[in-house]
């Protein structure tokens, strides 16, 4: 019995020993890594999630209105309040390149809502090879310009090849010259891949 305890004490020692210098005793390493698995899955995983969902309700809902000439009603104000919504991104138009010149294509009236912050959304739409030439920034300039009013945000949102990712990044620094106090977020959806 005494060499028995004296041999499992040396096996313990041994593994300690093999285990810090990266030797190769595997039964040991996998329970080591199950009891570390387990207090991983049964503390720090629900930890994480308490953060992550106490995060997630800090999250602003908004709203965006596509294509609408007429005001929200005050039915839809009362239920936009009663999710605790303060912004609503409204669509006022389509921006078109089309011979080197960007024109209105479509274009929507923007409500004045108190209560609400009402961020316009501008679409621009391109079939040219190079829709941000330096001629063709003057009219999207002043038409940006034109959409804004007196709001101090605008969206922009625009299907931006890969290959014109470079040349979209310099139309947005260059509005942000033209209409400095403007914030510009942007929706610049690339690459869309399908796969079979």
């Amino acid at each position: 019995m005494k060499y028995w305890r004296e041999a499992t004490r040396i096996r313990s020692i041994i593994f300690l020993a093999d285990y810090y210098a990266g030797g190769n005793d595997g039964k040991e390493k996998a329970k080591h890594l199950s009891l570390t698995m387990t207090f991983f899955r049964t503390f720090l995983v629900p930890l994480a999630l308490f953060f992550l969902a106490g995060q997630a309700a800090a999250f602003e809902t908004a709203y965006w209105a596509w294509q609408r000439n007429e005001s929200p009603n005050e039915g839809d104000l009362a239920q936009l309040s009663a999710q605790s919504v303060r912004t609503l991104y409204w669509h006022v138009g389509d921006l078109e390149n089309a011979n080197g010149s960007w024109r209105w294509k479509s274009r929507f009236r923007l409500p004045a809502l108190p209560g609400f912050e009402v961020v316009p959304v501008l679409r621009l739409e391109s079939r040219a090879r190079a829709p941000f030439t330096s001629e063709s920034m003057g009219s999207l300039g002043r038409l940006v310009s034109a959409a804004v009013g007196g709001s101090a945000k605008l969206q922009l949102d625009y299907d931006c090849p890969d290959r014109l990712l470079p040349d979209y990044a310099k139309a947005l620094r260059a509005i942000h010259k033209i209409v400095p106090h403007l914030r510009l977020p942007s929706c610049a959806r690339t690459g869309f891949t399908l796969f079979a």
